[in-house]
């Protein structure tokens, strides 16, 4: 199992986040984000002090995934379950809901499962932690809790305009990342490009991730670290992040055969240029986290992925519009040994 060295980027949050979902609901928001909204926030960071941007970002990065503090002073780092299919024995059926419930893996049993292992076979139930979290160690406090917040918006009101509006309540979930924990991501590239992500980062920690930033939500500070993975040799690739393929990367007609497993997701959101916030993007559907495609026989990392130019078709907004609206499918794979369904 060749070993390999990832670069991991720390982010601990100083105030509470909320990272809205695909329906943009205010009233749940999720645990982790992902790739391509990352890639944006980085982007649109490094936008306000520099004017000489790239199209494309030079390195790749995965999704953000939860860390926490082991009792033991060690940082755990979770990554993701794999969309597998999983045999369960027969001995331990009365304990699938349990199983079932478990979202993220530790370093150990993450190795463990992408080199071909059964999650049902190996893991131990006592090592299930606040229900979602599969670790050999035990962890300080929670990754994470929520909590829903009453709120208040209220039109602006333009003097002579004769349109006055009520004030409009609302709920927003809130997450609160523990003292101990936050969340981290992968970074593929050299060290010139990892030199641009810091500049990024340590602009993008005072502006913030999510939702409410102008209110102090999602600030945090990053710190740089490293993981080491053993990795399989093999033709298929564990998905860590937003994938949109790229047409060179598979044929069309041969694509549904190469999808062993997988979940989509539906892309887009609200466009944040001025004058033109209350318009839409165009809407276009990613692979997500844990879906697992056959490729080619690898052993180390694999970049895949494009950007989409999702600026919507009025031609007021195209005239207007400055610069297109790009949205980066591009993320990492992990090979992983894995075997195709029986049917």
């Amino acid at each position: 199992m060749p070993n390999y060295n990832f670069s991991v980027y720390k982010l601990k949050f100083k105030s509470p986040v909320h990272f809205a979902d695909a329906m943009a609901d205010y009233g749940h928001s999720l645990n982790i984000y992902h790739s391509d909204s990352m890639y944006a926030a980085l982007t649109a960071a490094i936008a306000t002090v520099s004017n000489n941007l790239q199209a494309e970002n030079p390195y790749t990065i995965s999704s953000l995934f939860p860390y926490a503090q082991a009792k033991d002073g060690s940082i755990v780092y979770f990554f993701p379950k794999p969309l597998n299919y999983y045999k369960i024995p027969r001995g331990q059926i009365t304990q699938h809901k349990k199983f079932k419930k478990i979202a993220w893996l530790d370093q150990h049993y993450f190795t463990q499962v992408i080199n071909g292992n059964s999650l049902y076979e190996i893991a131990d139930l006592e090592h299930i932690r606040f229900n979602e979290f599969l670790s050999q160690k035990d962890l300080i406090e929670p990754v994470s809790q929520k909590w829903v917040a009453a709120r208040v918006q209220v039109p602006r009101y333009i003097p002579g305009s004769g349109q006055k509006q009520d004030a409009r309540p609302f709920y927003m979930e809130r997450v609160q990342f523990y003292e101990s924990a936050g969340l981290y991501f992968m970074a593929l590239g050299d060290n010139e490009h990892f030199e641009l992500l810091e500049k990024q980062l340590s602009i993008l920690q005072d502006f913030g991730l999510g939702t409410d930033r102008n209110v102090g939500n999602g600030h945090f500070i990053w710190e740089r670290d490293s993981i080491s993975l053993d990795l399989p040799e093999s033709d298929y690739l564990l998905n860590c992040g937003m994938y949109i393929p790229r047409v060179d990367e598979f044929s069309m007609p041969e694509f549904s055969h190469n999808l062993l497993s997988f979940r989509i997701q539906r892309r887009g959101g609200w466009i944040t240029t001025p004058p033109f916030n209350s318009f839409r993007k165009n809407d276009i559907y990613a692979f997500d986290v844990g879906s697992i495609i056959k490729y080619a026989y690898v052993s180390t990392p694999v970049s895949l992925g494009r950007m989409v130019d999702l600026t919507p078709p009025a031609e007021f907004i195209k005239e207007k519009m400055t610069h297109p609206i790009l949205r980066n499918g591009k993320t990492i794979f992990l090979p992983i040994k894995t075997y195709e369904k029986c049917l």
